[in-house]
């Protein structure tokens, strides 16, 4: 779904029952954004915006699902679908304006940035096959009142490694020069796919996977920026498909025997936290050193350092708490070491 939001603009999921799952059988099943539209009898509908139907309030109340992609030339293939309720369906994209029903695809204002680099690519490789195409060319170096010998024209001869060759009178043998790519070449393919990697908030190393010419601090930057649109994306999968799909899967588990653990809380007193995968550090003795500042000023819990590393910080103390038990049976002493973390200052030699 983050994917079709990039490029389509929208990405939708319509929860189904699938009687191959034990016990909850809620499901999802994704469906292309052409798929959710208007049917073909438009002038009988009221409130609603490309297959979206709205309350009085200005929530999504339905969404009208066609059976086929309107864009399919399988036989048989219509324009005939369904109204589903507007809780059945998660509906993913990102409104950038007031009144915004659908989304717009990301990597829509570098469509033409594509073009044009793809363009000028051809161009740069169709100016060297030409250089490189043209062996030998004939070039008189008599005067314009001068005479030299007659050439046929456009006549092509065959050549052989270390061959040698006499250029007819009046004329003289010369190679074309391979002028491309030319030294912009590089500047001008890295500016357009900079701009491409800004519609995605997506550093440039990240882009094309290079980190050349970069030092520390910059990479620190751009990933600094990188990340937080990661976390706003991931607040938004949360929000709009995980949270609405975990009510729903209570919603049956209560049902089946065992499914939900006795003892529990009341369920508006419940909370939860999805865990994502973390974020390496370039240097991972500065985040633990931090970190360990952090957590002895209480700025930051134990829980939080766990969840930047995608780790439940519950499961972590037990198997604290099971490595420690186990070592103490073995008389194995598990306390840290008197070793000094290392220095970024270089050593002094002794001379």
């Amino acid at each position: 779904m983050r994917i079709v939001k990039a490029l389509d603009g929208d990405a939708f999921a319509v929860q189904t029952n699938n009687r191959k799952l034990r016990h909850v059988q809620l499901d999802i099943r994704t469906v292309e954004a052409e798929q959710i539209a208007d049917p073909a009898t438009r002038f009988e509908l009221g409130g609603s915006v490309d297959g979206i139907r709205f309350d009085d309030d200005g929530n999504p109340s339905e969404y009208f699902l066609l059976k086929h992609h309107p864009g399919s030339t399988h036989y048989g293939v219509t324009l005939d679908g369904q109204w589903v309720p507007a809780d059945k369906v998660h509906h993913y994209f990102h409104a950038t304006r007031p009144g915004q029903h659908r989304g717009m695809g990301e990597v829509v204002p570098a469509l033409e940035l594509f073009a044009m680099l793809r363009r000028y690519q051809y161009a740069v490789v169709t100016a060297a096959e030409t250089a490189a195409d043209l062996a030998v060319i004939l070039k008189t170096t008599m005067p314009a009142t001068g005479s030299a010998a007659a050439l046929p024209l456009a006549e092509t001869l065959p050549l052989m490694r270390g061959m040698a060759v006499a250029a007819p009178d009046g004329w003289e043998p010369a190679q074309m020069k391979a002028e491309q790519p030319t030294s912009t070449f590089d500047a001008f393919e890295r500016r357009i796919l900079m701009q491409i990697a800004r519609c995605l908030n997506m550093p440039y190393i990240v882009a094309v996977m290079d980190a050349t010419g970069a030092n520390y601090s910059t990479m620190r930057g751009d990933y600094l920026v990188y990340r937080k649109h990661l976390a706003a994306e991931r607040a938004e999968i949360e929000r709009v498909i995980l949270d609405p799909l975990l009510d729903k899967w209570i919603e049956e588990a209560t049902v089946v025997d065992g499914m939900i653990p006795d003892g529990l809380p009341p369920r508006d007193r419940w909370t939860w936290r999805w865990r994502w995968d973390g974020f390496e550090h370039v240097d991972p003795v500065k985040e633990a050193t931090a970190e360990t500042v952090a957590i002895g000023n209480k700025t930051v819990t134990r829980a939080e350092a766990c969840a930047r590393r995608g780790k439940d910080w519950r499961q972590v103390f037990r198997q604290l708490a099971a490595e420690e038990s186990y070592a103490a049976e073995l008389g194995i002493d598990l306390s840290p070491s008197s070793t000094p973390a290392p220095s970024d200052q270089p050593q002094e030699q002794n001379q």
